[in-house]
């Protein structure tokens, strides 16, 4: 009997025995097989299976039997079947999409697959606007380190609620909730927009995962204009002090304009005032170079120091009223109150070469006045000197 009239499960049955074994005939496994391909490719057009965003791309050929696809329980990562076994048995291999692309499309470069992971991710990411004040303030303390990222206890409010002005708003996404229970920030990427004029969205610098946010830009049709278009633009207008201002750092424009209710980005020759601080004040401010902060005029003591650095870093001669840098002058103390520069020390007080005492030059002995290299008072003058 020939495997033509033979059954292809006989015809290629082990000749052990078999008894108590489980063997699977391979017709059965060729069933198998085309079953699970079918269902999978049906998964695709039904819309159980969502493509991965760079199949369309001129590269891209699919790897066979892979079918992959973003993954249905955690849309950050990618899920495909690595082999007929695990087809026929509905198993999914769940790799991050970085990964999947170095180790099936080596001819990508770090740079292409960085921008088609962005592009992936941002698949899953929901673009969310910040207008209010309390939302501003939560996406820059919960999001991107940068220079307005922490609190500013000082103030009465954090400087970049001053964006809350109506022409104004920060875009952002957020990390999975899977990152964030690992200790991640809340906030993924975020950057600056003028939204006054829907037509014309302006964005500014963005921070974080750029990439990914500037694909979901990409997908809801936001342009990706420069910073440019922010003139005319509004800030709150919150004063401090005299003349000093909440203001945060405005990485669209360097200078604005003080105007009744509010601050205006662009150049404006009167009422100017510097929008790139980092200490959340502007207006009439100095830097102080004690203590690195910029504080209110009001606060200034001598050329670059504040009150409290100043007492830290000058003395005032209680003799001439002159003031002398610490390091650089030297300072006497004398008649246990008072502090005197170089020049008014030699002038009126002098050091007995005896005791060593600080004393007027009331006091010392005359006898010794016409030695230039020591001095005495009248009470520790030598008897010997005394004699002649």
């Amino acid at each position: 009997m020939s495997i033509a009239t033979l059954g292809l499960s006989q015809a290629l049955a082990p000749p052990w025995d078999t008894k108590g074994l489980e063997i699977t005939p391979i017709t059965q496994i060729r069933v198998a097989t085309g079953t699970w391909q079918t269902r999978e490719q049906n998964r695709f057009v039904s819309g159980d299976y969502q493509h991965v965003p760079w199949a369309r791309q001129i590269w891209y050929y699919p790897v066979r039997e892979h079918y992959v696809h973003i993954c249905l329980t955690d849309p950050t990562m990618v899920s495909f079947t690595i082999c007929s076994l695990h087809g026929a048995e509905d198993r999914k291999t769940t790799m991050r999409a970085g990964k999947y692309l170095r180790r099936y499309y080596p001819q990508l470069g770090d740079i292409d697959i960085s921008k088609y992971c962005a592009t992936f991710k941002s698949v899953s990411r929901k673009l969310r606007l910040a207008t209010t004040r309390e939302e501003i303030r939560d996406v820059y303390l919960d999001g991107p380190n940068s220079c307005m990222s922490y609190d500013f206890p000082d103030l009465d409010a954090h400087p970049c609620e001053m964006y809350a002005s109506g022409d104004l708003g920060i875009f952002y996404i957020e990390n999975p909730s899977s990152q964030i229970s690992r200790g991640a920030n809340r906030v993924a990427a975020r950057c600056l927009a003028r939204i006054d004029k829907p037509e014309h969205i302006a964005l500014s610098t963005a921070y974080g995962d750029y990439e990914t946010l500037q694909a979901v830009l990409r997908n809801e049709g936001i342009p990706q204009e420069n910073g440019l278009h922010f003139e005319g633009a509004r800030l709150l207008r919150e004063e401090v002090a005299d003349d000093v201002y909440l203001c945060p750092y405005v990485d669209a424009h360097y200078q604005g304009g003080l105007h009744k209710n509010s601050i205006k980005i662009g150049y404006y020759r009167a009422n100017s005032v510097d929008l790139q601080v980092t200490s959340g004040l502007t207006g009439d401010v100095f830097f102080c170079e004690g203590c690195d902060q910029t504080l209110p005029r009001t606060d200034q003591a001598q050329d670059h120091y504040c009150d409290a650095c100043f007492a830290d870093n000058y003395f005032i001669c209680d003799e001439c009223s002159g003031e002398y840098n610490i390091l650089q002058d030297q300072r006497f103390y004398v008649d246990g109150s008072r502090y005197l520069c170089f020049q008014c020390y030699h002038l009126e007080y002098f050091e007995c070469s005896q005791c060593w005492l600080i004393k007027p030059k009331t006091e010392r002995s005359p006898s010794s006045e016409d030695d230039s290299y020591r001095q005495y008072c009248a009470l520790c003058l030598p008897p010997v000197l005394e004699e002649e």
